[in-house]
């Protein structure tokens, strides 16, 4: 998962702070960071161009000639990108710059024409894999020849964090909770982002919203599901800034509508999903089990098999997206629609997780889903997603209230309260009050979203809150853990236990296995072997060690059932033949492959078990 250095700085105050250098601090006491990626550099010399001319190239199909004006100057130069056209605005690389994905721009000819400079791709400027035309600069409120790092927000650092290391960290599945830890190691305030919306009256549909009784609950699969209805729509793409900031973090931008759902998914963590509303038959809405037999075409164009256990977002007839892993192709947003319905839900995430794995199905939504969520989070995404869209589509508005379903809006979880005292999280810190006061104590927590109560010196009672109260932080120890991570392992010094250390007592047997291997090895200077547990057949029978009782019959022996070999078939009842066979190995190799050790002596023991037979033969 890649975090943006620059969107966290937009929700906490980072100025002074390297980000490089910050990394340390962030690995101690949040999460795993894999790398650090720079987004900028080399960019310093490209500009804002706008296309005023294009016409063919004299000397070749799929090159055209391309006018750009760089305000105090006009450049002609070559390109071959399909998408150019007049009154676009591009970026233009003059000759003499290396570009970061490795381009080295001259000022020559190309097929006859020459090309003072380039007009470039995303993939050119090493911003994303995206080759399949210029960058498309329009609606970046530039003038022609200004920088392009001073017109588009592109610098940044880009941190990737190990996604194992957040498995038990849902709330780190968002850009929000990662700047809610970054403030609290700095000690500066959280500015969450804008979540103040005026919502409509009346359902999000006619219809109604939802969650039928075998898809409510933790069991059922749908925890919470809220909807509401958007109308003023118009499908465009998205600002340049919003589709590059998308495509650093992995997300492919589609669309101002679908984006903002992306957008405020990697903000909250909390995944959203858009339905064209002409696509919901019946006008409504109910979240379900999926029917026996029952089928759906994900937005990935492949037709799904379901089975019972899956949870599905159902209109009046048909599955319209399979819960909390992807929509459906039927009802995804498209060029011309106009009204749209937002879900913002909580699905149970072993549920999530099973019906991802049984279709072989991951996603970002599931990916985030499967941790066990935050309900209360579901809430903030639809606020949140109502004022991203207006600021992406300025004609957006909200046509109903936000519809709150599911067994979560009819009674919400009361959060756990931890019962303890500072001193005991002191003492298993192995800190002292010097170094860790209780003042200092509830800080770091408070810092953290922890409620600490009780007075100084007294047993505290500690509330965890909603975002960390999934299976995170329930115990006493788990605060610890907290208070450890937040205050600083590595001023926690490391000191060896004082404990006295006595030998542990022995059983009288192995007291006795410890002589005799005293006796063997240290008095008579004979090596220890370990060998099988079955008898070596042809050594047995060659030396004729049979067992026999006092009237002369051989004694019984354990055979195994599935033997290693036809020569080890029976399990041993003394070790003197597998002792003789090993020192006949040992002895031949000895004397055959190595000249030098003719005359070679041996001596071996064994301690081991020899196994007895409880069949008695009926006479």
């Amino acid at each position: 998962m890649y975090v943006s250095w620059r969107w966290i700085s937009e929700m906490v105050d980072t100025v002074g702070i390297d980000p490089v250098v910050f990394v340390d601090r962030f690995v101690l006491a949040v999460a795993e960071i894999e790398g650090v990626r720079h987004v900028g550099p080399g960019l310093e010399a490209v500009r804002v161009g706008r296309v005023v001319a294009v016409q063919p190239h004299p000397g070749a199909d799929k090159l055209r000639l391309v006018d750009v004006d760089l305000g105090e100057t006009t450049v002609r130069v070559v390109c071959g990108a399909p998408d150019v056209r007049v009154g676009m605005w591009v970026p233009f690389v003059p000759p003499g710059v290396t570009l970061p994905s490795g381009i080295e721009v001259r000022d020559g000819e190309v097929r006859g024409e020459r090309s003072p400079g380039m007009l470039a791709s995303e993939r050119d400027l090493g911003l994303s894999d995206e080759n399949a035309g210029l960058l498309d600069l329009d609606g970046c409120a530039a003038v022609a020849g200004a920088a392009l790092l001073d017109a588009v927000p592109l610098a940044d650092t880009l941190y990737e964090i190990d996604n194992k290391s957040l498995t038990h960290r849902p709330d780190l599945w968002g850009h929000l909770g990662i700047a809610r830890e970054i403030a609290a190691l700095l000690n500066r305030p959280l500015m969450p982002p804008l979540t103040t919306v005026a919502w409509g009256e009346g359902d999000p549909l006619a219809g109604g919203v939802m969650v039928a009784d075998d898809a409510a609950g933790s069991d059922g699969g749908c925890l919470r599901y809220l909807a509401a209805a958007f109308t003023g729509i118009v499908v465009a793409p998205s600002p340049v800034a919003v589709r590059l900031r998308l495509r650093s973090l992995g997300v492919r931008p589609i669309s101002n509508v679908v984006d903002a759902t992306n957008l405020v998914m990697l903000e909250t963590g909390n995944p959203l999903h858009a339905f064209d509303a002409r696509a919901l038959e019946g006008d409504r809405i109910v979240v379900r089990r999926a029917r026996a037999g029952e089928t759906l075409r994900t937005l990935d164009g492949t037709a799904r098999a379901l089975t019972v256990d899956d949870v599905v977002i159902a209109d009046a007839d048909n599955a319209v997206a399979l819960a909390g892993i992807m929509g459906g192709g039927d009802s995804e947003i498209r060029a011309d629609s106009a009204n749209v319905v937002l879900e913002a839900a909580n699905f149970d995430g072993a549920r999530v997780r099973k019906t991802s794995s049984r279709l072989g199905l991951r996603s970002e939504s599931s990916a985030r889903f499967e941790k066990s969520l935050d309900p209360a989070l579901a809430a903030t995404a639809a606020h949140r997603f109502a004022v991203v869209l207006q600021q992406l589509c300025p004609s957006a508005r909200p046509a109903s209230r936000l519809c709150d379903e599911g067994p979560v809006a009819r009674q919400r979880p009361a959060l756990p309260v931890i019962t303890t005292t500072r001193g005991y999280l002191r003492q298993r810190l192995g800190l002292s009050a010097v170094e860790l006061s209780d003042t200092a104590i509830d800080d770091h927590l408070g810092r953290l979203g922890f409620v600490v109560e009780g007075a100084l010196g007294a047993p505290i009672a500690v509330t965890v809150p909603s975002f960390r109260a999934g299976r995170d932080v329930s115990l006493d120890v788990d605060l610890v853990e907290e208070l450890g991570r937040h205050y600083g392992y590595d001023r926690i010094g490391s000191d060896a236990p004082l404990a006295a250390v006595r030998p542990a007592p022995l059983p009288p047997m192995r007291r006795l296995e410890r002589q005799l291997r005293a006796i063997c090895a240290l008095g008579r200077g004979l090596s220890e072997v370990h060998l099988y547990s079955f008898d070596h057949e042809p050594t047995r029978a060659r030396l004729r060690l049979a067992a026999h009782d006092a009237n002369g019959a051989e004694l019984p022996r354990l055979y195994l059932r599935n033997s290693l070999s036809s020569e080890h078939v029976a399990l041993r009842r003394e070790l003197g033949g597998g002792l003789l066979a090993a020192l006949e190995r040992n002895l031949t190799h000895g004397t055959q492959a190595a000249t030098a050790q003719k005359g070679l002596r041996i001596g071996i023991f064994e301690l081991g078990r020899g196994y007895l037979s409880d069949r008695v033969d009926a006479d």
